[in-house]
């Protein structure tokens, strides 16, 4: 029977409960005595065991209630996905009660198998696998939102080491996801912000380069047309004083199959678009075809408009000028970041085009009022020195130009005179034949000719003439070869990517500089040596052809050379040296310059790509022949320039592009 003893229900024997009588009756013996020490020690196991199970269900009832509290999901699942145990967050979650996951047979019948389709899917490798699996799951929740979890699924095994369950934990990482999308959204807002801003700099410094109106211009509409990588740009002066009223086009930049509109129209053919402009307003379409005006929408489909924004600029001097950029091949709507950039460029315009008047009323005050020449020549210079800041970004670019045109002027010439050396050397030697003819012919010539022979030193003539010719002949090779270096040099007729052999370019600039290798006097400290030639060290390696501007990357040669050789002229221990090594790693073209002059400091390193900073003295270096290479090699070519040095050792630049440019 069942009886309670000290709270604690018992299980009670036959003999324990004769024991129990005879003690009532008090008939007890020996064999009476060991009947109930025996039921002691059982009631005493009993009394241990319960106080061990109640223990053992508190312990249960505690882990549960830190399971239910936990800030994340535990769940397990056997191994037909049947829910043997789901904590309180996890229903809460999904708002589902903690009955039916336990009463389903899988719990993709609670959850839905879309829902769950993840789930099963990391279930599946977690039971595959003896080690923990860690998984990303979506699951749409009962608030119709999809939720992402992280989550640590492993196998449980029974004390035979036979896997009995898969106990899953999970986290709920939506919000973290949300939050760093919107830090990716707000990096990426501030990193456009950032390229627009430079592209601004860099396009106001382009249309700032120049004070003729003309060139402003063409460099505006070009510049934006490749900013917004629209189909047309065209520049248009509003005339309101004309009669009738019209639109100039002065400039423009399109596609090349699209006719051009460079010409005179009437205003009154755009509609609206004069008064708009008149009051400078931004004048934007995003669709012609669904435009409410039909006179601009008949003019805008006639020539082939599909969206159309039009920036309206008012210089200093008065005039009204627009600015048009098209889309002609597809419906465009613009944004609030292009209008706001037009704005920027618009206000830059003005500036320039302000500029330019100002410069031209200059000049033509200068030439109408002679009485105020010299404060206009003191405004010239300023406007001079501002121009000349400005347009040293392209001075390399314009070095090439001159260099290919000098290339070609000296080339016509030369190959003039080398190609007449053959016929001249030939003439000569026949003269030469003949006169010794008449020399064995008539031995004794007259007095006359004998005394002509004596002041002309025909002798000395006959035997230095075939020299001379020779050294002519070797002297126009040169010259030819030169010329050839200087128009390999240049390219100026390769402005687009081409396959070439970086090798050439890098002999090319070797042969320009050829004569600041030579033994040279150096004026050191008021102290005149000669400084010994420096060595050349070709280490060429098998580059192939090299999709590159190769007119540009020579130009990054010449910098980067040339300013070795200027270290180099300072006195030092050891000849000079520069090295050029040239090889292949990955898709990279790799060429490395170095020179064993006196190295830099990690001071000036940092700023040595800088634009406008040098160390040479005054009137030596402009400070732009670093930043200009840096440019070519990282914005033109996506490649890498690096500078490495060290002081008294020498400093090392490593040039890196790709051997063929990438696909858009």
């Amino acid at each position: 029977g069942m009886v309670a003893f000290a709270g604690y229900p018992l299980i009670i024997d036959n003999q324990l409960l004769g024991v129990i009588a005879m003690f009532a009756r008090q008939e007890l013996n020996e064999s009476t005595l060991i009947a109930l020490a025996s039921s002691a020690d059982t009631i005493a196991l009993g009394i241990k065991r319960k106080q061990t199970e109640e223990a053992l269900a508190r312990q249960k009832q505690t882990l549960r209630a830190i399971i239910d509290n936990a800030p994340i999901w535990v769940w397990l699942t056997n191994a037909s996905g049947r829910m043997l145990l789901i904590n309180k967050t996890f229903c809460e979650d999904v708002a589902i009660p903690e009955s039916r996951f336990l009463a389903a047979s899988h719990y993709s019948e609670v959850l839905g198998l879309e829902a769950s389709a993840t789930c099963m899917e990391s279930d599946a490798q977690a039971w595959s696998q003896d080690i923990p699996c860690y998984a990303q799951e979506v699951m749409q929740l009962a608030d119709g939102n999809k939720h992402y979890l992280e989550t640590i699924k492993t196998k449980v095994k029974d004390d035979f080491g036979n896997t009995i369950g898969l106990i899953g934990l999970g986290l709920d990482v939506t919000k973290q996801k949300e939050s760093q999308r919107q830090l990716q959204k707000s990096e990426a807002r501030f990193r456009k912000l950032a390229e627009q801003e430079a592209l601004l700099n860099q396009l106001a410094s382009n249309i700032r380069e120049s004070l003729d109106l003309d060139t402003i211009l063409a460099t505006t509409v070009q510049q934006i047309r490749d900013l917004l990588q629209v189909d047309r740009c065209v520049f248009i002066w509003y005339l309101p004083d004309a009669s009738p009223p019209a639109w100039d086009v002065v400039h423009e930049s399109k596609n090349d199959d699209l006719f051009s509109l460079l010409g005179y129209y009437p205003a009154d053919i755009t509609g609206t678009l004069p008064q708009k402009i008149a009051k400078l307003e931004v004048y934007q379409i995003d669709d012609v075809a669904t435009f409410s005006n039909p006179v601009e929408r008949e003019f805008f489909l006639q020539v082939g408009y599909k969206s159309v924004l039009d920036l309206p600029i008012k210089s200093a001097g008065g005039l009204t000028g627009v600015v048009s950029c098209v889309s002609c091949r597809e419906v465009r709507k613009w944004t609030k970041e292009e209008v706001e950039l037009m704005e920027a460029i618009g206000d830059q315009l003005a500036i320039a085009i302000s500029q330019s008047e100002l410069y031209t009323k200059s000049v033509d005050s200068a030439r109408i009022a002679q009485e105020q020449a010299a404060k206009l020549e003191v405004t010239l210079c300023e406007l001079q020195q501002a121009q000349t800041q400005l347009v040293q970004a392209e001075k390399m670019s314009s070095l090439g130009q001159m260099v290919a045109g000098i290339a070609h002027e000296i080339n016509n010439p030369v190959s003039f005179i080398f190609g007449n050396l053959t016929y001249t050397e030939e003439y000569a030697r026949n003269l030469m034949k003949l006169l010794q003819m008449y020399r064995d012919e008539y031995p004794e010539p007259s007095p006359a000719i004998q005394e002509e022979i004596e002041v002309l030193e025909l002798d000395f003539v006959l035997d230095d003439l075939p020299k001379m010719l020779s050294s002519m002949q070797v002297g126009a090779t040169r010259i030819r070869d030169i010329v050839r270096s200087l128009r390999n040099f240049s390219r100026l007729d390769e402005s687009d990517m081409k396959k070439v052999n970086i090798h050439e370019g890098i002999d090319s600039t070797l042969m320009i500089l050829e004569h600041r290798l030579k033994v040279q006097p150096v004026n050191v400290a008021a102290t005149e040596y000669h400084r010994p030639a420096i060595q050349i060290v070709k280490e060429y390696g098998k580059l192939p052809l090299v999709e590159c501007y190769a007119g540009l990357l020579n130009q990054v040669f010449m910098n980067i050379i040339a300013n070795a050789i200027d270290v180099l002229q300072e006195p030092l221990e050891n000849p000079g040296i520069i090295r050029i090594r040239t090889e292949v790693e990955g898709n990279l073209a790799v060429i490395r310059i170095s020179d064993n002059g006196a190295g830099i400091t990690d001071q000036v390193k940092q700023r040595i790509f800088d634009p406008f900073y040098t160390t040479k003295r005054v009137g030596s270096g402009t400070g732009m022949g670093l930043a200009i290479s840096h440019s070519i090699i990282v914005e033109k070519h996506k490649g890498e320039i690096k500078c490495f040095s060290v002081v008294g050792k020498g400093t090392e630049f490593i040039i890196e592009i790709p051997i063929k440019r990438a696909e858009n």
